[in-house]
């Protein structure tokens, strides 16, 4: 009996497929679809742009950065800012999302990693985000 009532509860909070098709047309109607169309076009084109590689090219000659401490301005890096250092980021994992590393947890963390050109590209998931870059020492 008690089985019952609580299908009775889930199933009412369903959504119908008029309702569905109904947010839909409202997200598409509103500009919302088209927006996040348009964003994942800039960031793929950002990849491929001059201003990716400029940014790029700065970020492999470092042997590492912690994007708190560049956030927290604990260190300087001529030509490379916060912004600039999380937008590439974001754009490495956006491109090779799908060839991730898991890492073991680390302090009780989640991290993931992204080797590109040289570069290891980390990423730590906890309350928040934070990325982190590393040289890959190509001698082993």
């Amino acid at each position: 009996m008690a089985n019952n009532n609580l299908e009775k509860r889930v199933s009412s909070n369903r959504f119908g497929s008029d309702d569905r098709d109904d947010l839909i047309a409202r997200m598409g109607s509103s500009g919302f679809v088209s927006s996040i169309i348009k964003e994942i076009e800039e960031k793929k084109k950002y990849f491929n742009s001059e201003e990716f590689k400029k940014y790029f090219q700065i970020i492999s000659q470092q042997e590492s950065i912690d994007q708190e401490e560049l956030k927290y301005d604990k260190v300087t890096i001529p030509g490379l800012n916060i912004d600039d250092f999380t937008k590439v980021c974001n754009s490495i994992y956006q491109k090779f999302e799908k060839d991730c590393i898991i890492d073991e947890r680390k302090n009780g963390f989640g991290s993931v990693h992204i080797d590109y050109q040289g570069v290891r590209f980390n990423l730590c998931i906890g309350q928040g985000s934070s990325y982190s870059t590393s040289r890959i020492d190509k001698s082993n």
